[in-house]
């Protein structure tokens, strides 16, 4: 699956990806979007449920205790 990234977004991962006390939490959401890119629409369980609300077929990540799909990162991925 393609990965289309907001602006926003993209901002807000370099930032994270550059600040020493947030270097974890990027490397846990690229854990999250390399699974999505790997696993698309398939991904399943807790770390994912459709957004009702949303007229297209999105889905929301979560970021949950580790699974076979998303172990915690060991650091930046």
């Amino acid at each position: 699956m393609e990965i289309q990234y907001h602006p926003a977004a993209e901002k807000w991962l370099a930032e994270i990806a550059t600040d020493v006390e947030l270097v974890e939490v990027f490397g846990e959401v690229m854990a999250l979007i390399t699974a999505l890119e790997k696993y698309g629409r398939s991904l399943e369980g807790e770390e994912t449920s459709p957004i009702v609300s949303s007229r297209f077929d999105m889905h929301e990540l979560r970021r949950t205790p580790p699974s076979t799909t998303l172990p915690y990162a060991e650091g930046p991925q």
